[in-house]
């Protein structure tokens, strides 16, 4: 999922340049099916849900709105933040929660555990 969100951002900043019209119409086709997943895939997170669906909203190939160009550039700069603000707070809080360590220690003695005999059995 990691490797998506930095792939779409760089795809975010790749309109900043001066591309042809076509290459903004297939971003609008690819951005809208990526919100849709990434609401899909975040459904737990409300506020990324709502930030997702008013993307694809705004995005969306069917009725375009007219947004000018210097709005545009800040909206491709917000989307990026927010793909890679995502890929590396995910990243810190799943190295530095305790909560998950924790978890990690309990799955390692369940799973040793389960792999040394029991007494009651090594006596018959």
């Amino acid at each position: 999922m990691n490797y998506f969100k930095i792939f779409f951002a760089l795809f975010c900043l790749s309109c900043l340049f001066d591309m042809p019209y076509s290459y903004y119409e297939l971003f609008r086709v690819v951005a809208m099916t990526s919100f849709i997943f990434l609401c899909i895939k975040e459904k737990d997170n409300d506020v990324m849900v709502l930030i997702w669906v008013s993307s694809a909203i705004i995005v969306q190939p069917f009725y375009k709105f007219y947004i000018s160009r210097e709005i545009w550039i800040f909206i491709d700069i917000f989307w990026a933040t927010i793909l890679f603000y995502s890929v590396f707070s995910s990243n810190i809080l799943n190295k530095s929660n305790p909560l998950n360590k924790s978890s990690e220690e309990a799955n390692k003695k369940r799973l040793i555990d389960k792999s040394k005999p029991k007494k009651s059995m090594l006596k018959k």
